[in-house]
């Protein structure tokens, strides 16, 4: 794998670490972050040819587009809207499915703990006629943050970084 390709994939794992870490902690995403996995994605052009690399631009713009609808509806952040925009050129034709795929996977994973988390006690008051288990110290049943889904891209995302890795590794 050349210094380039390997390099800007390491850039890219450390942005996705950092945009979960963000989204986990504040429920926001930085503009900065997301441009600037976009921007890396310039880097690859040498590596993936420009048929590849348009294809990816393309499925951005549309991710974009995807995005800022769920957004406009309430589905989503917007700044979760701009990171998938921003992966998906990174998961190209060959992974964008599996990026998706997992990306939800993660996202329904995240959900259930979530629930767990927040909804939990009033459920099994519910089932018990007693609480069995508390909010956390300062909130209540109904006091759930949102769902912090940077960090589901941030899997799907490092997800392909790991498979684009093992591929390219394979015809060493």
């Amino acid at each position: 794998m050349p210094f380039v390709e390997t390099l800007s994939w390491m850039i890219f794992s450390g942005l996705l670490v950092w945009a979960a870490l963000s989204d986990g902690r504040t429920l926001t995403i930085p503009n900065r972050l997301c441009l600037a996995v976009a921007l890396l994605y310039l880097a690859r052009l040498p590596v993936v040819g420009p048929t590849e690399w348009a294809f990816g631009v393309l499925i951005g713009l549309v991710g974009l587009s995807v995005g800022f609808l769920a957004f406009d509806r309430g589905l989503i952040g917007g700044g979760d809207a701009k990171l998938v925009a921003a992966v998906l050129p990174w998961a190209g034709s060959a992974h964008a499915g599996t990026f998706l795929i997992v990306t939800a996977l993660a996202g329904g994973v995240l959900a259930l703990l979530m629930l767990a988390r927040y909804r939990g006690p009033a459920l099994l008051r519910g089932l018990t006629g007693q609480a069995l288990l508390y909010a956390p110290k300062g909130s209540t049943e109904t006091d759930a943050p949102g769902l912090p889904y940077g960090i589901a891209i941030a899997t799907g995302g490092l997800w392909v970084a790991v498979k684009a890795v093992i591929d390219v590794a394979s015809f060493l």
